[in-house]
């Protein structure tokens, strides 16, 4: 008993679907429907609660929610299926099944055994199992045992067969103590069970094998299958799939990592009697309920006489004359019937990637091989091709040729430079096979002595490089060297220039002329002295308004002039002028302040047309002049040497004038002035000169 307990532990990490720890304590039930009748199995929790539990015993109530789908929440049927509380087997009943079921025989030993101790059977991963505590010990190996053994299970008091169901009901069962411990309640288990539900157990899937000395490793899919098997068993044949048998008289249990999480696939190693003789395998699932559901596909093979753990070794090398090298090897002569022969792999890097330089496999007694075209740097390696597919590799073995040749110089440099100073060199890779790398050079000056910034040689065609803002020097200058294994060196590659990002923003301009000019507002500033300018902007806030809008943009060599004529008179405005440059970089803002000044001055009237008819014997003047609160117009004349005078006062209504006060072969002038309601006037117009 306790060897059988001991080999079980090796492989037990949790109990299955009915031991998961839970928040709080309780029973946790499963069912199985079947033709006639629903199986369920359960069980506590906790180890305390699986102790009260034996004392008390279950009961199992039957609630009938559904007849003829139709729903029955408010007064379901309620039946207790068992007559009386289940309780596990007395010791004197485990006897029979002790004897003729293993599990049976850890149920009792958990459940009456003087002492339960699991020792560890010298596998050092399984040395935690030693520090579970006996009452967690007797807990668990009694789940374990129930869930693999239905005499188990009904000898726990862990299972019980409800034939009393109907096709067209539906049904939750509940099972909870018969007499709770007040002290350390346990939450009632609970499942719904529908009799119509036909679930077919599917075979285990993917199951792949792979076969060695003597050995195979089996591995499937049991993500997918967790809620459905708890437990494995693997089978064999030995006559090329007539019969199979189990190869192991104890299930298979897939150990959880310590995270808890479920794992993707299970392993399993199975012992070969012989090499070379083909084995079958498949793979059945076991479920809680004592089922073991149907074969996977098959899987089959043989084990191997690998010679993959003899590796040859390369002894000796040479250069000749021509350049051709010749690589040299030992191999152990007893070995030989194992292999098909060598394949000789070449690489430029002690990494690889190897490839194979013989045309055809070298046989199995050569030891030699002759390179007729080597590289400048060679790794040799030396495969041993086993008969069962399997290889054996030296350690790679470096010839290095004479090599004076420098690189290429790089081409096609260029960068990118971030507002952060960062500059990204990027250029064409080299095509040379022994290349290491390149080497970095910069200087503030293209005249200058360059002075290299990588320390060793950068294996990829791109380097970052960070760059000093706080200076005047606007451009750095950047050129890479390749070189090779030899540390042959390229010339150098053309010089890069680049411009250092702009983050010094122009100097602000100032205003040196704002103020009023009748109805308009004229402003004028200085140019920034700043060299990269690249415009101005001109904002104005409206009366009441503190919001600045653009008014205008001005690009370096526009006018540094604008009137503002849409203003009020009366009115006070705000400017702002921020100077940009080509960077996008903008200048502290400067601000000036205008009152829109009332001088009593209006703009003169602009528009004036005339006609002198000689047989009408007068001259008719027109007029526009757009403006609100106009009392009339002054109409000056002159003619001859006298001075301009007031000649008549227009109403406003009027924008036209006969005049017939006149002389023939005179010549006349004419002048226009608007007068306002609030008495003021606007310039006089210019002198109309009419020859009558």
């Amino acid at each position: 008993m306790k060897n059988l307990i001991a080999l079980l532990s090796a492989i037990l990490s949790f109990t299955g679907a009915l031991s998961q720890d839970t928040a709080r304590p309780g029973i946790k039930v499963i069912a199985r429907v079947k033709a006639d009748s629903v199986i369920l199995r359960w069980g506590p929790t906790t180890p305390l609660g699986w102790e009260i539990a034996n004392q008390s015993g279950y009961i199992i109530s039957r609630y009938t929610v559904s007849k003829n789908n139709e729903l029955v929440l408010q007064n379901p049927e309620t039946i207790t299926v068992a007559p009386k509380p289940i309780l596990p087997l007395p010791l004197a009943e485990w006897e029979p099944l002790v004897k003729s079921d293993k599990y049976s025989a850890i149920a009792a030993q958990a459940l009456y055994g003087k002492s339960f101790k699991v020792s560890n059977p010298g596998n050092a991963s399984m040395q935690f199992v030693d520090q579970v505590q006996e009452k967690e010990s007797r807990w668990s190996f009694a789940l374990f045992s129930a869930d693999n053994s239905t005499p188990a299970a009904k000898g726990l008091g862990l299972r019980f067969v409800d034939k009393g169901i109907k096709k067209n009901e539906k049904y939750v069962y509940k099972v909870f103590l018969a007499n709770p411990n007040p002290k350390y309640l346990l939450d009632t288990g609970a499942v719904f069970v529908d009799p119509t539900e036909k679930f077919e157990l599917p075979p285990p899937e993917d199951v792949k094998a792979e076969f060695g000395d003597r050995s195979v490793s089996l591995h499937w899919n049991t993500f997918f299958f967790q809620p459905i098997y708890n437990s494995y068993k693997v089978e064999r044949s030995d006559d090329e799939g007539t019969t199979y048998k189990p190869t192991s008289d104890l299930v298979f249990v897939n150990t959880r990592p310590e995270n808890g999480r479920q794992p993707q696939r299970t392993y399993y190693l199975d012992s070969l009697p012989q090499n070379l003789k083909i084995y079958f395998y498949r793979v059945r699932g076991c479920t809680p309920f004592g089922e073991t559901g149907p074969p996977s596909a098959v899987v089959k093979g043989s084990g191997i006489s690998s010679a993959s753990g003899i590796v040859p070794t390369i002894s000796f090398t040479h250069i000749f004359d021509d350049g051709h090298t010749l690589v040299q090897w030992k191999y152990p002569k007893e070995m030989q019937s194992r292999i098909k022969g060598f394949n000789v792999g070449r690489a430029t890097s002690a990494k690889g990637p190897f490839v194979d330089i013989n045309q055809k496999l070298l046989s199995p007694d050569v030891d030699s091989f002759r390179d007729n075209s080597p590289k400048a740097i060679n790794y040799y390696v030396v495969k041993a091709m086993g008969i069962d597919g399997q290889s054996a590799t030296s350690f790679p073995y470096m010839v290095q040729l004479e090599d004076n040749t420098p690189p290429a110089p790089p081409k096609g440099l260029k960068a990118k430079v971030d507002k952060q100073g960062v500059a990204t060199l990027e250029w064409s890779k080299n095509q040379e096979e022994d290349l290491i790398g390149y080497r970095v050079f910069k200087a503030n000056n293209p005249t200058e002595e360059f002075s290299q910034i990588t320390k060793d040689a950068i294996t990829n065609a791109r380097f970052i490089d960070t760059i000093n803002l706080q200076t005047l020097t606007k451009h750095i200058y950047y050129k890479v060297v390749a070189v090779d294994n030899r540390f042959n060196a390229s010339d150098f590659s053309s010089v890069l220039e680049v411009e250092r990002p702009d983050i010094v923003p122009p100097s602000a301009s100032q205003f040196s002329r704002a103020e009023s000019t009748g109805e308009k507002i004229l402003l004028e500033w200085v140019p920034s002295a700043s060299n990269d300018v690249d415009g101005y902007e001109l904002y104005r806030a409206i009366p009441a308004d503190t919001i600045l809008t653009i008014l205008r943009y001005f690009a370096k060599g526009d006018s540094t002039r604008f009137l503002d004529s849409k203003v009020e008179l009366g009115k006070q405005y705000r400017y702002k002028l921020v100077v940009l440059d080509k960077a996008g970089l903008r200048s502290m803002p400067v601000f000036v302040s205008v009152n829109c000044i009332d001088n009593g001055v209006r703009p003169s009237i602009t528009q004036i047309q005339f006609k002198a008819d000689r047989e009408a014997r007068q001259i008719t003047l027109q007029w526009l002049y757009a403006k609100d609160k106009i009392r009339g117009f002054h109409l000056f004349k002159v003619y001859g040497n006298n001075p301009i005078r007031l000649y008549k006062f227009i109403d406003s209504g009027k924008s036209q004038f006969i005049d017939r006060d006149l002389k023939v072969n005179t010549i006349y002038g004419y002048a226009l002035k608007a007068i306002f309601d609030d008495g003021s006037e606007s310039e006089l117009s210019e002198i109309i000169k009419v020859e009558y």
